[in-house]
């Protein structure tokens, strides 16, 4: 496919490789898999090195097709600056495990076992992503420190941040091999390869086009989701606690239907809520279910109900046990999925059920109240609390449009200091330097 559909964000291919400490003066190699250029239309490898992560536009510019853009996790020697510094060509060697400083990362990735060559489902898609987060919980608990969060395009990664010799190399193959047969199954595995020195690893904010794109399995961006304030590094006695004392193989997986499957027919556990009649009442905008790991449902929503435009982002999940989840992958979105929101989206989408509880009285009952800045507010609550909020992820007002709750056009100050508040519905209304003659 031709990636002028999906053109690479320099803003976050320059973030993603500060990240991985291009900017200390490492030297990186960017590699360029089935690329076809203008220079030589045949599919083939580009490759350069860097050392700073500003990247020439230049570079991407004569990229014509490609399936994928990847960056070397590891600091490579020196030398190989001069096979082509701060530009890409066709390449005629590649970084190699021997050619490897220094283990700066340890890295997991997670895909859904799928055939070769053609891009994941959304439910396949959030079903490595469910199992990213199971691992980092069990390697958090035993004391790793929080990873940087990615988005592969088809599946998850987790980075945390390591100083280790090449030597150790055998050392992070063993801890992934034990985390491979604690966590893989039919139907997502864990990564053990990814434990070479010399492991390439998608360059986050570049285009992941494996075969073709197709309404279930489209080209999509690779991107970073998650990355902590302060990255600290692993200790090395964690690792080897890893590799020595979670060595005992688990019992078979359970078998189910693979996430991301198409089911013919879905029932909620007995005394649950029925997922999809919610769904069908509110007419919400998914794609769904298929099957989630351990019997669960998976649905997709086509357009994000939290933020407009945040497309196949967010969720609803229920889980063989009942147990509802909902929230978005995006890291900047209202409904982020650090936390469950399903409450939050019940409210949303239930919103335009409330009852109008305005009467022909109204007018009288809100001329009652006072004329300072808490009148005001309750004024405003009483005409438009149902319809209208302040969202402090945003800095914004948003306003219900009937479906979802989008951010309004209209500037208006509500910070919460220094300001006259009401609580209302759980909606917060705030008003500053309201002036007397003010009417709402």
């Amino acid at each position: 496919m031709s990636i002028n559909k999906l053109r690479p964000d320099l803003a976050e291919i320059e973030r993603s490789l500060q990240i991985l400490r291009v900017d200390s003066g490492q030297t990186t190699e960017i590699r360029i898999l089935k690329a076809s250029t203008l220079d030589w239309k045949r599919p083939h490898t580009v490759s350069g090195y860097f050392r700073s992560s500003i990247i020439p536009a230049s570079c991407w510019s004569s990229i014509l097709t490609a399936t994928g853009f990847y960056v070397t996790l590891n600091p490579c020697i020196p030398d190989l600056f001069a096979r082509a510094s701060n530009r890409l060509i066709a390449a005629e060697a590649t970084t190699s495990d021997k050619d490897i400083l220094v283990l700066n990362w340890f890295p997991l990735d997670f895909d859904s076992n799928r055939p070769k060559g053609i891009s994941a489902t959304d439910g396949e898609k959030e079903a490595a992503f469910s199992r990213s987060r199971e691992v980092q919980d069990f390697l958090k608990s035993i004391g790793f420190y929080p990873f940087v969060e990615g988005d592969s395009g088809n599946g998850a990664h987790a980075l945390g941040r390591i100083e280790l010799e090449v030597g150790d190399a055998e050392l992070v193959h063993r801890c992934l091999q034990h985390l491979d047969k604690m966590f893989s199954d039919n139907y997502v595995k864990v990564d053990t390869s990814v434990a070479s020195p010399g492991q390439i690893f998608k360059l986050y904010g570049t285009p992941v086009c494996k075969g073709d794109s197709t309404e279930d399995r489209p080209h999509r961006m690779a991107k970073l989701l998650t990355v902590p304030e302060d990255i600290q590094i692993i200790p090395r006695e964690v690792l080897v606690e890893l590799a020595e004392k979670y060595s005992e193989t688990p019992p078979p997986p359970k078998h189910f239907d693979a996430p991301g499957s198409r089911l013919t027919s879905y029932e909620p556990p007995p005394g649950k809520l029925n997922v999809q009649a919610f769904i069908d009442k509110y007419n919400l905008d998914v794609s769904g279910p298929t099957a989630y790991e351990d019997g669960g449902w998976l649905w997709i929503f086509n357009e994000c109900p939290w933020r407009e435009g945040d497309e196949k982002q967010a969720f609803i999940i229920q889980f063989a046990t009942g147990g509802i989840s909902s929230g978005c992958h995006h890291e900047t979105c209202p409904g982020n999925n650090s936390v469950n929101r399903w409450a939050d989206l019940k409210a949303m989408v239930t919103q335009k059920q409330k009852p109008d509880t305005l009467t022909v009285n109204l007018d009288a009952c809100l001329c009652q109240l006072p004329r300072t800045e808490y009148g005001l507010s309750d004024r405003f609550v009483e005409r438009h609390g149902r319809n209208c909020k302040f969202i402090e992820g945003w800095n914004s007002w948003a306003v219900f449009d009937g479906t979802r709750w989008i951010r309004s056009k209209t500037r208006a100050e509500a910070p919460r200091r220094q300001l006259g508040m009401c609580l209302s519905d759980n909606y917060l209304c705030a008003f500053k330097g309201a002036r007397r003659s003010r009417r709402f």
